[in-house]
């Protein structure tokens, strides 16, 4: 029984560890060298590297800062704007991102309707975040 209890944990680490390899994998190094930034409170640097590139995630980022005030002063147009873009390429985290942007009233109309088709976008990119935001949203204002 032990045996088989460890045989279980260890590969219930294994894949978590591939998952967080996958997803460090499909990041560029110009994102993770930002995202290391960030954490260093180098907002600078982190624009600097950001601002030149187009991707996805990058674009998240930026949207990310201007949304939470990260180095720059709060600006949700601007924030709206780089998730827009970055969901236009993909990016399930944009999507979850603009949907809170609508279910908060943050620089948008308040609009619950936007809100829950942001999270079902992000939903079907795979963000369980979004899933998760989907059904509380959807649970929310049909009562």
């Amino acid at each position: 029984m032990k045996k088989l209890s460890f045989l279980i944990l260890t590969a219930i680490f294994i894949s978590s560890f591939a998952v967080v390899v996958q997803s460090q994998a499909t990041e560029s190094k110009i994102v993770i060298k930002a995202k290391e930034y960030i954490v260093q409170k180098k907002y600078k640097e982190a624009f600097e590297i950001l601002e030149n590139t187009t991707e996805a995630a990058a674009l998240t980022l930026l949207g990310e800062c201007s949304h939470f005030g990260h180095g720059v002063a709060v600006d949700f147009e601007k924030a709206k704007n780089y998730y827009l873009k970055a969901l236009k390429k993909g990016s399930a985290e944009a999507a979850n991102h603009l949907g809170r942007l609508y279910v908060n009233g943050e620089g948008v109309t308040k609009d619950p309707k936007k809100a829950e088709e942001f999270y079902e976008k992000a939903c079907e990119l795979g963000d369980q975040l979004g899933c998760h935001n989907r059904e509380a949203i959807s649970k929310t204002y049909s009562e």
